[in-house]
């Protein structure tokens, strides 16, 4: 198993992705040199864009944060008054002063062109600031593994890995693991005929395994 970030091999990996926000993960790596701001954190070949929130060497290795794109969604922002300005405009001033990523290629486009007549941003952290915005015009948003933020509606498209194993089913949790070659499966999808909102990929010495939580 090939796991990596910087290029540096990673030891432990904790990844968990939201169907709405961020994703984090927590990363071990065998490395004395301390690794900081923006970083590729490599699984199997997949790529997660992201920047370091806080980390530093620990027992002869680093350890840290990782949260997706910039890590700017915690940022405070001052309260703003917006006057009949479109989504695409409202989320690229948020992007622009948190250092985020507003990715117009895969978001949904009437959305980003949807005018707002009249919005207040209130007191707040970015992230906040954007789930009211889409929340208002009936949109979700996640910040992808290429570390943009990404707006629209989720498909639940079928997900088919062919080379997963099934290790374990947690019925009453909604919850079921399996061992793939890649982390194939991701929030927003659908695995074996149940949509998935909530994902942690972990890769150790023992493999790789991905926690699947049903919608």
């Amino acid at each position: 198993m090939t796991v990596t970030v910087n290029g540096t091999n990673a030891t432990k990996v904790e990844l968990h992705e939201p169907l709405f926000g961020a994703w984090m993960a927590d990363v071990e790596a065998d490395t004395q040199a301390d690794i900081t701001g923006q970083v590729t954190l490599s699984i199997e070949g997949v790529d997660f864009i992201g920047t370091v929130f806080r980390g530093g060497i620990e027992s002869g290795h680093w350890e840290g944060r990782i949260i997706a794109g910039a890590a700017g969604l915690g940022t405070a922002l001052t309260a703003k008054q917006y006057i009949s300005v479109n989504v695409r405009g409202l989320l690229t001033d948020i992007a622009t002063a948190t250092g985020e990523t507003l990715d117009t290629t895969n978001s949904d486009a009437a959305a980003l062109t949807r005018v707002v007549p009249k919005w207040h941003r209130m007191v707040g952290t970015a992230g906040a600031a954007v789930r009211m915005l889409l929340r208002e015009i009936g949109h979700g948003y996640r910040v992808s593994r290429a570390g943009e933020i990404v707006v629209g509606t989720d498909t639940f498209p079928e997900v088919t890995l062919g080379d997963e194993v099934v290790t374990e089913t947690k019925p009453a949790l909604g919850i079921r693991i399996i061992a793939p070659l890649t982390p194939g499966v991701r929030p927003g999808t659908t695995y074996d005929g149940e949509r998935v909102s909530y994902v942690v990929t972990r890769a150790t010495a023992g493999g790789l395994r991905q926690e699947l939580w049903r919608v």
